[in-house]
């Protein structure tokens, strides 16, 4: 078997960085992630988004299919090297609920002792 049939080129494009890479064109989603995090050190607090362009549509890679697509169909359509665009966003964090403990205080408690008079008069309701 050869290099061709079991591999794609593609070159990487990362905020002005770029590889020309071999890649198995089994390559999974995930395993395409983990790869080009590697390449570009790109650590654990960042998301990464891929595209990649047809004319002037952009198109998004965003699991196994469009992956395959990428690798099989679109890679043998182009006359030069492929670009397959890496976007680096912050990751959010997500807190679970149930995970959260709650703030268990009083919020008509002053947090502060002598703020108020303990013998303020209240006010009364008058009688009519």
């Amino acid at each position: 078997m050869s290099v061709s049939s079991t591999k794609f080129s593609v070159c990487l494009v990362c905020e002005g960085s770029n590889h020309a890479v071999l890649l198995s064109r089994n390559i999974t989603y995930t395993q395409l992630v983990e790869y080009v995090k590697k390449k570009f050190k790109i650590d654990d607090s960042y998301d990464i988004c891929f595209s990649y362009k047809i004319s002037s549509k952009t198109f998004g890679v965003i699991d196994d299919d469009d992956v395959d697509f990428f690798a099989n169909e679109v890679w043998k359509s182009k006359p030069r090297l492929p670009n397959l665009f890496i976007k680096k966003t912050v990751q959010e964090l997500k807190v679970d609920p149930s995970s959260s403990k709650s703030l268990d205080f009083d919020l008509n408690l002053s947090i502060f002792p002598g703020d108020f008079e303990a013998d303020m008069p209240n006010p009364t309701k008058e009688e009519t």
